[in-house]
């Protein structure tokens, strides 16, 4: 099952310039790739899939299908994407005979499990439309999982450059310092919406720039509020805020920032180091799939290259996501 679901997001990633913008005006088939007709149910399980996918990637609250990709509707763009992934498996199950790559019996329960999966997409009614039973869902997805060997067969040689990943890792970790170690801060907070707040805010940076006790100060313009040390979030102050500045500072040293929630003066108190022995890891795996998947997409390319693939107007036009 964890292998469609890195096909899923191997689509994601690969997104290749492709010309599939012929038109044809006969048959029901939603796309011709090569010589081999694309029925309308085998277009919509990976249309479902695109479906599903990126409707996980919108904020919550918001619906994906009203977004706009640089000037084209969700709707489309779902479509593109199904037929890019098609473009991906037909071009890589050419190539299985050619290197000797088969389904064994435990690819083929897999693909049995992700077929009752898929059959849950679809009402009775839908399945009878599209001509869809279990048998035909498995021969869709036999090929779906010889892509997925194809792949691993292509990309299996591929070893890390331990120099470059390093160089990625200090980057990255330039880059996220909150993730490396814990920021512990004080805060004087000031609302905004009370008139007097800005020019407290800058009073009090004032004074604890010029060395007045940050309690001593706080009691003055803040009291009652004791200002406890607490782990420095960054997500907890507007993009507009600068709270970034804080990663900048020296032990001790004091910052104003502010946000349209209202006006922050921080020391920072400590920075305390994290193990970042299991982070580095994951940035690990994260840096070697991505470079198999460049591998890989530049392989892909050019079995594509050899594939003429055009659209059936009609029927494509008609196909909606939901």
């Amino acid at each position: 099952m964890r292998g469609f679901k890195k096909y899923i997001g191997l689509i994601f990633v690969i997104i290749l310039s492709l010309g599939f913008f012929g038109c044809k005006k006969t048959g029901d088939y939603v796309v011709k790739i090569g010589t081999e007709e694309i029925s309308k149910g085998e277009f919509m399980i990976y249309l479902y899939e695109q479906k599903r996918d990126m409707e996980a990637t919108a904020e919550e609250g918001e619906s994906i299908w009203e977004a706009d990709f640089d000037g084209k509707s969700a709707e489309e763009v779902a479509k593109d994407r199904a037929v890019e992934s098609l473009l991906m498996v037909k071009s890589a199950v050419k190539q299985a005979p050619v290197l000797n790559i088969t389904l064994d019996e435990a690819d083929k329960e897999a693909v049995s499990q992700k077929a009752n999966e898929v059959l849950g997409y679809f009402t009775q009614e839908e399945l009878k439309k599209l001509s869809l039973d279990k048998e035909k869902i498995e021969a869709i997805l036999e090929q779906v999982k010889l892509q997925l060997k194809v792949y691993d067969y292509i990309t299996e040689s591929y070893i890390v450059n331990e120099e470059e990943f390093n160089d990625y890792f200090a980057q990255y970790k330039a880059e996220n310092p909150g993730k490396f170690s814990d920021y512990t801060i004080r805060e004087m907070f000031f609302q905004a919406d009370i008139p007097e707040s800005k020019e407290k805010a800058q009073q009090a940076y004032t004074a604890v720039s010029n060395g007045v006790n940050f309690d001593g100060a706080a009691a003055t313009f803040l009291p009652g509020d004791p200002c406890e040390e607490k782990i420095f979030e960054e997500s907890l102050y507007g993009d507009e805020s600068g709270a970034r500045s804080v990663y900048e500072l020296k032990e001790g040293e004091n910052i104003l920032i502010s946000d349209s929630v209202g006006y922050y003066v921080i020391k920072l108190v400590k920075i305390t180091p994290k193990d970042d022995t299991q982070l580095k890891q994951e940035l690990k795996q994260s840096y070697v799939d991505a470079k198999k998947k460049e591998i890989y997409a530049q392989q892909s390319a050019k079995w594509i290259d050899e594939l003429k693939t055009e659209k059936n107007a009609d029927v494509w036009n008609d196909i909606k996501v939901s």
